[in-house]
């Protein structure tokens, strides 16, 4: 009798089919690539650890190329390092195209402006966590 296949839920089918994608990029690219499919597995939480919204996992249903905005994606933190340890996660398709190719001193310029164009009157402070100071 021919054994069946374990039914993998959606989760566990985006985070292969972004293994599979990574892999084939990496190699495309010539870039780094060390990651298991194990520690993807591991690491991928259920919310985007940039904007704390609840990841919608499996396929989009909207298309070729469309994504749903808290559908995960997986992001190299550095895009020179690669597909490596300690340099991956599952971010949000919303952030994701937020962080886009921005630089730190991109987003903090576009942060302060926002800042200042909203709240500068009010004579507040901006309300920044400690993880967010800069040099």
């Amino acid at each position: 009798m021919a054994r069946k296949k374990p039914l993998l839920s959606e989760k566990d089918k985006q985070i292969g089919a972004a293994f599979h994608h990574a892999r084939a990029r990496a190699k495309a690219q010539n870039i780094p690539f060390n990651i298991t499919l194990e520690y993807l597995r591991e690491t991928a939480g259920d919310v985007c650890p940039i904007l704390g919204t609840v990841f919608d996992w499996g396929i989009s249903g909207l298309g070729a190329g469309k994504f749903k905005p808290n559908g995960p994606q997986l992001d190299r933190i550095i895009p020179e390092l690669g597909y490596v340890f300690n340099n991956v996660a599952f971010i949000s398709h919303r952030a994701n195209r937020i962080k886009d190719n921005g630089t730190m001193d991109e987003h903090y310029a576009i942060a302060d402006w926002i800042w200042e164009s909203t709240h500068v009157k009010t004579g507040t402070t901006a309300p920044v966590s400690d993880r967010y100071y800069r040099e």
